[in-house]
């Protein structure tokens, strides 16, 4: 890619007459940091005046906290990156050896084949117009031997587009928590599940994992039961649109009982638009509704066995050590010092604006103050896992803050090369992460077990998120270069408004890049520090097995590919659409990066690139189910969250899930690795904090149940069945 813009195009741009209508353009765009002060004061997001005197800018971070800055830190990252790097990203991955102690696999025989068919309900039509309308489709579930090398989950139509692409990924995320409640090999079954009708979205997973869960086990389903609701990653259930109209359509159909998501018993009336209490409405239709928070309790309603509380892993068995108490304090103060270093080093310039200036730039350090309060109340009450998380935050506003500060001093003054340069020094970051990938499989040849091998998997996952953010800005410079050439036609054609608008899109076009490498510079100083910390953290743990860990990395790769497209087709997202989405939510970029590597290095042989293609496609995996529950179980929409009622509930069932998939991990390996205990206690101290943190705990929980699922089915967990 070009790094510099040509000088032609420079002379074009910088002439007089063009100039005249550039900077009035960049001016409308609250590109205001020029020398001489800007007077332009447009509304920021919401349509909300700025303020008319802003507040002085305070000469460093306000803080009341009693520690010292460590005065020998690096002023961006915790840890200085080498200059000089190896690029590549994992088209070879290298040879490294498995562990001694790895066994052959001891799986036990899959069963011939079973099948039920079960009743899914649905309702079409356009909510808020009355034409409504519910029904049920019969459909087959079944699971085969699978002699096949792959994953095999399979959606049979009856007639064509019967089964929507939705519902398509909906049946391979049913089919991994099945086997995750089970502790069954994804790749030991043929999946398989052929709808009777029009069946589509995220309402059919539930019904569907339910019904998978019911085959592996040899247990009947009860005629008179259905179930809507989706499924998550770690076997929780999400909230879905229609119930009113589905519980309609069920007792037409003769049901009794009706399952629900956790948290919706007040439900819209897809017709009406009204809150529908549905167990009143079920009551008066003759059945029962039941609320369901986990993939056990559907289970329990589909088949009318009763599997038992789980058993939850005890304060005792996720208590952080004193070690690691200390570990997280020492990262602690180094994200604090970055990030009072970032402020530093752009506080003079706020400072030098006029009050209309400052005002019109309040979106650049608005939300750094935010964090830093956010920071300094987790910090104060001894949360440190999330006040790391929150000063890191801070450290990545405050360095896009710095580099679109740069860009617009450059770009207000017409300086337009050097407004691009920039962020040209950030395409290092990618041979950076492959450095790092270096040093990871360094660590795992010398695996001695299921404990390391999971470490190398949540380290992995960070690595991953740095090279799907690099992907993301790599795009975004190339299309600023690209812009340059058109801007070189028009200006050369005199086509002065043509180039008023490039100009005003190609400075945007920067500072829409600049956070998203702020964050993955950051997202890579922190994979950094945990490799830093290795030290500190526990492994060994049982063997695991080589032909385990070869199924695993191809399950989550089809899976990966599965979630990616589901959230695509979902909310409609084209090719193009979907490059730009990227800019504005890291968690699509996640899960469009993560399925790509996930399938690259899926196809390896190597244990480390197995390894690498488990943490790629279950990070895709969980950043999917992320983004499906934020934009349609919650309706995320300008900044809010319509259905936000089921947030709460969604947490307490995922945290109940987390102990009780850490459990598990006890009984297989004795304890609870301190890794994860750490991604426990990120969620922990997150969940009562504002919406975004609450997510963000979701995610954590989820993780950690994550982690605690592949523990055991790296080793088979035969003892935790």
């Amino acid at each position: 890619m070009t790094r510099s813009l040509s000088l032609r195009s420079l002379r074009l741009l910088l002439r007089v007459d063009t100039l005249v209508v550039i900077r009035p353009a960049l001016l409308s765009l609250s590109l205001c940091l020029v020398t001489s002060g800007a007077t332009a004061q447009p509304a920021p997001a919401g349509g909300k005046p700025p303020p008319k005197a802003p507040p002085a800018v305070p000469g460093k971070l306000p803080s009341t906290l009693p520690s010292t800055l460590p005065s020998t830190l690096p002023s961006t990252l915790p840890s200085t990156l080498p200059s000089r790097l190896p690029s590549r990203l994992p088209t070879d991955v290298g040879a490294a050896r498995l562990p001694a102690q790895l066994a052959p696999s001891t799986a036990p025989a899959a069963p011939t084949r079973r099948e039920i068919t079960v009743d899914y309900v649905w309702f079409t039509g356009e909510p808020g117009t009355g034409a409504i309308k519910g029904g049920t489709s019969p459909v087959l579930v079944r699971i085969d031997k699978n002699d096949a090398p792959g994953a095999s989950v399979n959606v049979l139509d009856e007639f064509a587009g019967s089964a929507g692409p939705q519902w398509r990924a909906t049946a391979w995320l049913a089919a991994l928590t099945a086997v995750h409640e089970s502790s069954t090999p994804l790749l030991q079954h043929e999946w398989t599940v052929r709808a009777g009708g029009v069946v589509d979205g995220p309402s059919a997973g539930l019904l569907t994992a339910a019904s998978f869960l019911a085959l592996l086990r040899g247990d009947q389903v009860l005629p008179d039961v259905t179930i809507t609701g989706a499924i998550n990653p770690d076997g929780t259930v999400g909230p879905v649109s229609g119930i009113p109209q589905k519980i309609e359509a069920a007792a037409a159909a003769g049901k009794k009982r009706f399952g629900y998501p956790v948290g919706a018993r007040q439900a819209e009336d897809a017709k009406t638009g009204k809150l529908v209490d549905v167990e009143k409405l079920a009551r008066a239709l003759g059945m029962e509704a039941v609320e369901l928070r986990t993939l056990r309790d559907a289970s329990r309603l589909l088949t009318g066995k009763d599997p038992g509380a789980p058993t939850l892993a005890s304060d005792d068995d996720v208590r952080i050590s004193p070690e690691q108490m200390e570990a997280a304090q020492v990262r602690v103060d180094m994200w604090r010092a970055s990030a009072e270093a970032g402020y530093g080093r752009i506080q003079p310039t706020l400072s030098s604006l006029s009050d209309e200036a400052r005002a019109s730039l309040s979106w650049l350090y608005t939300p750094i103050f935010a964090e830093v309060n956010a920071a300094q109340v987790y910090e104060r009450g001894g949360q440190l896992v999330a006040a790391e998380h929150k000063w890191s935050e801070v450290t990545i506003a405050t360095g896009a803050a710095e580099d679109e500060l740069r860009i617009l001093a450059a770009a207000g003054e017409g300086r337009l090369e050097e407004a691009f340069q920039v962020l040209a020094p950030y395409l290092e970051l990618e041979a950076q992460a492959g450095q790092l990938l270096d040093e990871l499989e360094m660590s795992f040849a010398t695996a001695n077990g299921t404990v390391s091998a999971v470490n190398a998997v949540l380290a992995a996952e960070t690595i991953v998120d740095s090279l799907a953010l690099v992907a993301t800005g790599k795009a975004g410079l190339d299309a600023a270069v690209a812009m340059v050439t058109q801007l070189e036609a028009d200006a050369a054609a005199g086509r002065i408004e043509a180039s008023q608008q490039k100009v005003q899109q190609f400075v945007v076009l920067l500072l829409r890049t600049a956070p998203v490498l702020a964050r993955a510079e950051t997202m890579l100083a922190a994979a950094r520090l945990e490799l830093a910390f290795e030290g500190t953290v526990d492994g060994g743990g049982a063997a695991f097995e080589g032909a385990r860990l070869s199924e695993l990395a191809r399950g989550y790769a089809s899976a990966a590919s599965a979630s990616r497209a589901y959230f695509q087709g979902l909310v409609g997202l084209t090719d193009d659409s979907a490059a730009s989405f990227a800019f504005v939510e890291p968690q699509w970029a996640t899960a469009s990066a993560g399925a790509a590597l996930a399938a690259t290095w899926a196809g390896k042989t190597t244990p480390v690139a197995q390894l690498f293609a488990v943490a790629s496609g279950a990070h895709a995996v969980l950043a999917a189910a992320a983004l499906l529950n934020k934009y349609e179980a919650l309706g995320f929409k300008d900044g809010a969250y319509p259905r936000r009622a089921a947030l709460s509930a969604q947490i307490t069932a995922a945290r109940e899930a987390a102990l009780a998939a850490l459990a598990k991990m006890k009984a297989f390996l004795g304890k609870v690795p301190e890794r994860v205990i750490a991604e426990f206690h990120h969620a922990e101290e997150l969940r009562e904090g504002p919406d975004p943190d609450k997510l963000l705990a979701l995610s954590s929980y989820r993780r950690a149940s994550f982690a605690a699922v592949l523990t055991v089915e790296l080793g088979l967990g035969r003892s935790a069945r």
